[in-house]
């Protein structure tokens, strides 16, 4: 095996897909600000609404819920028609919604805020990155989905620290005004700046795709049905040892991860830390994560991707047992870094 993958000319300049790289990224950064805002008040608020720990449990799941589940139909839609639109719909969907944090005055309705919420989001990040991948070149997808990756991670770690410092000089409503100012913002920057994928790539249009499914080529055989290569594609990815391996490595650390997230914020009060702490705390963690992406993106391209994935799952392992243990927050500081 060869430690790097030779780079295939991509028919993308180099200055057009730095610009695009540049408007996604950014959009998706200013957008996950403004949803990482929310994560160090929202288990609060929804304690404040008569929340039981089951249901703040419930109100974040609800968004993941619905996400997962519309991620597969809107990444079917990206494949047909033009990325740029779906994601600036899902960006001002995201606005929309954020109002409705403010006049959720239950916690059931709060959890069909955050599941419509959630829908919104399957709009967004999974299609910037089915994006990227039509830009990059052979050899280079990790180098350039670990910028984007690390713009998302910088954006979430702002936002916890903006967010607790918002609710502790200004209340929970602000913090969800400032969710609706960033998302739309990110919306505007797509409209303005980001490139319709069809004047990339014409041959990926969604004219073409849509002909060839319709009318196929001489030398191909007519395609089945879509549902059953959908079907046939995920029993293959799951059937691999080695998709399927990494795809639960990495459920398993974003279900812990998310688990310590969602109360830590009504933790560390208990040990006298503010949700500005809180937010701290939490941003900490991401910023790290998000610069190291970028590392270890350009280390994946050059080696094998699986002796980084094995040491790295035992090493957020060999953190959780510690976590129990923090009692001030030094000791969390520690414990994230």
């Amino acid at each position: 095996m060869k430690d790097c993958a030779p780079i295939i000319p991509n028919p993308i300049s180099p200055a057009k897909k730095t610009r695009i790289l540049f408007v996604l990224s950014l959009s998706v950064f200013i957008s996950l600000v403004g949803i990482g805002m929310v994560v160090p008040i929202l288990s609060v608020y929804a304690d404040t609404l008569g929340a039981s720990p089951f249901w703040i449990g419930v109100v974040f799941a609800a968004f993941a819920f619905s996400r997962t589940f519309c991620m597969p139909f809107f990444g079917r839609l990206a494949d047909r028609y033009e990325k740029k639109y779906i994601m600036a719909a899902g960006l001002f969907f995201y606005a929309i919604i954020s109002l409705g944090y403010i006049i959720a005055p239950t916690v059931e309705l709060l959890t069909v805020v955050r599941f419509v919420h959630g829908i919104a989001s399957a709009m967004i990040a999974p299609v910037a990155m089915a994006y990227l991948g039509e830009i990059a070149a052979k050899g280079e997808e990790a180098r350039i989905m670990s910028r984007y990756q690390a713009s998302t991670l910088f954006g979430f770690g702002a936002g916890p620290l903006m967010g607790g410092v918002i609710y502790d000089l200004f209340g929970f409503s602000a913090a969800f005004y400032a969710l609706m100012t960033f998302s739309a913002l990110a919306c505007l920057i797509v409209l303005l700046f980001l490139p319709q994928e069809r004047t990339l790539l014409p041959s990926t249009t969604a004219a073409t795709k849509e002909k060839e499914l319709i009318e196929p080529r001489p030398d191909q055989k007519r395609p089945k049905d879509r549902n059953d290569n959908g079907r046939q594609a995920m029993r293959g990815i799951f059937g691999n040892p080695l998709y399927g391996g990494t795809m639960l490595v990495t459920f398993v650390c974003e279900f812990s991860m998310i688990c310590i997230l969602v109360f830590i914020p009504l933790l560390v009060p208990l040990f006298g830390i503010s949700l500005g702490g809180a937010g701290i705390i939490i941003s900490l963690n991401v910023f790290l994560a998000g610069t190291l992406q970028m590392v270890f993106g350009r280390i994946g391209d050059r080696k094998n991707r699986r002796v980084l994935i094995i040491p790295g799952a035992l090493i957020f392992a060999v953190t959780l047992v510690f976590f129990p243990f923090c009692t001030t927050f030094t000791d969390f500081w520690w414990y994230h870094w």
